[in-house]
């Protein structure tokens, strides 16, 4: 910020570093998206033993049966990084990260072929970048598409907060701003949605 001043003998102007604090942040608040919207997964708060008001465990789970064989979501927080919505970071991933189930990503090789990335530059920066997929049947994958019958855990993470971000959201997703749902089966692409509740920092 450029701050001005002038007096009989002349004017100067400097750039000064303002920083506004508000109180600091206390607890986790996670409000799940509502039911039956015909979506094809929804993001829900775990019941983890290890959830507490400064830790919370997410998981992104099938909200009807499905048949799949790879999936691909981008989930954009508010962070101190390009991409954000306000630039304050509230939230870091759980040193566990992510975990993954309900397809069959390690068979075909030893390399499970499942990305899990929280960005802290660049174009997604303070996106959370979960995906998994089944190995082709050609080298050894699965030969079909894999069952998920709804209710079924596809990938589960936990948050932590960061108390000096203060009070705010970290994402919303009854904005439906932002978030991306890739879909596939054996035979393409799968049309479907993610319903994502809304998080924030009280």
């Amino acid at each position: 910020m450029k701050f001005s001043s002038s007096n009989a003998f002349g004017s100067a102007t400097r750039d000064l570093v303002v920083v506004l604090e508000g109180p600091p942040g206390t607890s986790l608040k996670y409000t799940s998206p509502p039911t039956g919207g015909g979506e094809s997964l929804r993001l829900v708060e775990a019941h983890d033993p290890s959830t507490s008001p400064t830790h919370l465990v997410l998981r992104l789970e099938a909200a009807r049966d499905l048949a799949l064989d790879g999936l691909a979501l981008n989930l954009p927080f508010d962070g101190a990084t390009p991409g954000s919505r306000d630039g304050i970071a509230r939230v870091s991933l759980s040193p566990g990260g992510v975990s993954f189930s309900g397809l069959d990503y390690t068979r075909g090789s030893v390399t499970p072929a499942i990305v899990s990335a929280f960005p802290a530059s660049g174009p997604l920066g303070g996106v959370l970048l979960l995906g998994m997929a089944q190995k082709p049947a050609a080298f050894g994958g699965p030969a079909l598409d894999a069952p998920i019958p709804a209710g079924t855990p596809l990938a589960t993470f936990g948050l932590d907060l960061h108390a000096a971000g203060g009070t705010g959201p970290v994402f919303d997703g009854t904005t439906g701003d932002g978030f991306r749902l890739r879909l596939k089966n054996r035979a393409g692409d799968v049309q479907g949605t993610v319903a994502v509740g809304r998080l924030e920092v009280q």
